[in-house]
């Protein structure tokens, strides 16, 4: 009898065989997956489970029932082409000593070396001594607490230029476990240029608020002085009685102060012209000796009272310059009034003219308190003033000098001021490019005036009541007949109804201004025959111009002396 089990076998054996084979088969399949599975992720098993736990940068993501693993490692060259093609700034690799072992391209470039170069002397090697001294310090504070250490340093360049860096690193543990310095190189040229510039002006206008201050209360000295006498005046005025010479006195000292009082706000109209870009010149042939003749003729009373000696030395052929000849004037008046003011009473003042190259330069020397090398840089600064405002005896707002500067620059020139120092007195340059062509004669303008043959019927209106009443009283009292009104509206009315010969109109009033009183004037019956005298604060030319466009023929600014508005009324009588 035969043994089924040698003989043959079984169908339990060739079920078994079966189910071994595709154990077998499946079993491959298992090795071939996990093999790729490796393959793919390439780091050790001790990875995968940091993966898992989220300990490492990478992502497993189960699609249509597989497992796809996605690594730093896997894009490596994707974040390397980020750090050294995208990047602006330099990024580096080092040993805890401090060796490099990698950088990226942008910080070769931006240091303007090579990577053998820094690898070999240490990225910091062109630093001096106690940079980087400082710079060991951070590392080693950084080493010790786990946080980024920062560093600023300024480099060197080859053409003399330099580079401003900031540097950050970190002390990181890599995928073997040990410590490296990572970090960044970043340029910040143009921010520390930027943030010194911010700071420089933060400081400049530090200065100019602090001048601005002074200058508000040398404004109120100033005013105070010559209000205090007008004061006084004023109430001796109510004593003087039967005393006419007294009473003289005082009226003559009062208009005296009356000037300095309008003389301080025609500079502060002045510089604002100036500072807002408004001021013009009306430029004409001119001989500068006569600019400078017109400034001694202005200045010659305080050269006077100075008992200043004053030397002139200019040349017997005219200089022509093409220049606004009161603008002119107006520099020199200035310097010299400047001389005059701080030398001592009988001091020494020499101006002369002379030709140099393309230019004439005329020079204001003194013998007088001089000025210090700490002041010279701020002279021609606005506000700016030699001694402090707690003793000040010179008077003025401090704004002549800076005034000179621009219209010098406005006439194409420059003005330089030399001193040895106090008590060696000062010596003011003012260079101005000369004409080249022969000069043609000016020609003086003419104006046809109104002619008024009869006694003068005047219209004053203005707001300011107390300031109508007066200049009323004051015209009654040169012999004319006058009506007054306060807005615009009076002004129109009584025109029509007064027929005044003139009008001496407010601008700036309610209801309605002058600009429009005077050009409804205008168009009335006869209103082209009136004389329209706009009476004004405002004083720039550009008000000069819209009072003209608005049909005016005069433009007087506030405060108006009598004798200006006499003298236009005389120039429209046969």
């Amino acid at each position: 009898m035969t043994d089924p089990t040698i003989e043959g076998e079984s169908d339990d054996q060739q079920s078994l065989k079966n189910e071994i084979e595709v154990l077998r088969q499946e079993n491959q399949r298992l090795r071939s997956a996990l093999e790729e599975m490796h393959f793919k992720l390439a780091e050790p098993e001790e990875v995968i489970r940091a993966i898992r736990h989220g300990e490492v940068d990478a992502l497993i993501v189960q699609e249509s029932g597989k497992e796809e693993v996605y690594s730093l490692q896997r894009f490596d060259s994707v974040y390397r082409a980020v750090v050294e093609e995208c990047f602006p700034f330099g990024v580096w690799l080092a040993k805890p000593s401090g060796k490099l072992l990698y950088v990226s391209p942008s910080f070769v470039n931006l240091l303007e070396s090579d990577f053998s170069t820094f690898a070999e002397k240490g990225q910091f090697f062109f630093l001096p001594r106690e940079i980087r001294d400082e710079i060991e310090n951070k590392w080693e504070e950084s080493r010790r607490s786990g946080n980024p250490f920062s560093v600023e340093y300024s480099v060197p360049l080859q053409d003399g230029s330099v580079k401003n860096i900031w540097t950050q690193g970190i002390l990181a543990e890599t995928h073997d476990g040990q410590p490296h310095w990572v970090g960044v190189n970043i340029d910040i040229t143009e921010l520390t240029q930027f943030k010194d510039e911010i700071r420089h002006q933060s400081k400049a206008l530090q200065e100019a608020d602090r001048r601005k201050d002074e200058f508000l209360a040398i404004l109120a000295h100033e005013l105070r002085n010559p209000l205090a006498p007008i004061r006084t005046g004023l109430d001796l005025l109510k004593f003087t009685g039967d005393d006419p010479e007294l009473a003289e006195q005082t009226r003559e000292m009062m208009e005296e102060q009356v000037k300095q009082v309008l003389r301080l706000i025609d500079d502060l109209f002045e510089i604002s012209r100036f500072t807002s870009g408004k001021l013009e010149l009306r430029k004409a042939s001119t001989d500068i000796r006569s600019a400078i003749r017109n400034a001694l003729d202005a200045t010659r009373p305080l050269v006077i009272e100075s008992d200043h000696t004053l030397e002139l030395d200019l040349p017997p052929e005219p200089i022509y310059v093409d220049g606004d000849p009161v603008r002119l004037s107006q520099i020199f008046t200035n310097l010299i009034n400047n001389a005059c003011k701080y030398t001592d009473s009988g001091g020494e003042i020499a101006i002369s003219a002379s030709m140099d190259g393309g230019d004439v330069t005329v020079s204001i020397q003194d013998n007088g308190v001089g000025i210090s090398a700490e002041h010279l840089p701020k002279l021609f600064q606005m506000f700016s003033q030699i001694d402090s405002p707690l003793d000040r005896s010179k008077g003025g707002l401090g704004i002549g000098l800076s005034l000179v500067q621009g219209l010098v620059e406005m006439h194409g020139g420059t003005v330089e001021v030399h001193s040895d120092g106090p008590g060696t007195g000062s010596t003011f340059t003012v260079r101005i490019p000369v004409l080249t062509d022969e000069p043609e004669p000016a020609q003086s303008g003419t104006t046809e005036h109104r002619a008024i043959d009869e006694k003068s019927r005047v219209l004053i209106v203005d707001d300011n009541k107390e300031a109508v009443r007066m200049m009323a009283a004051l015209l009654k009292l040169m012999g004319n007949e006058v009506e007054t009104g306060h807005d615009g509206y009076d002004a129109v009315r009584l025109t029509e109804s007064f027929r005044p010969h003139f009008v001496l109109l407010d601008i700036g009033m309610p209801n309605m201004n002058g600009y429009e009183a005077a050009r409804r004037i205008r168009s009335q019956s006869g209103g082209r025959e009136v004389v329209l005298i706009a009476v004004t604060g405002w004083g720039q030319s550009n008000d000069r111009d819209r009072a003209a466009s608005a049909g005016f023929d005069h433009h007087v600014t506030k405060p108006v002396e009598a004798s200006v508005i006499q003298t236009i009324l005389r120039s429209h009588k046969k």
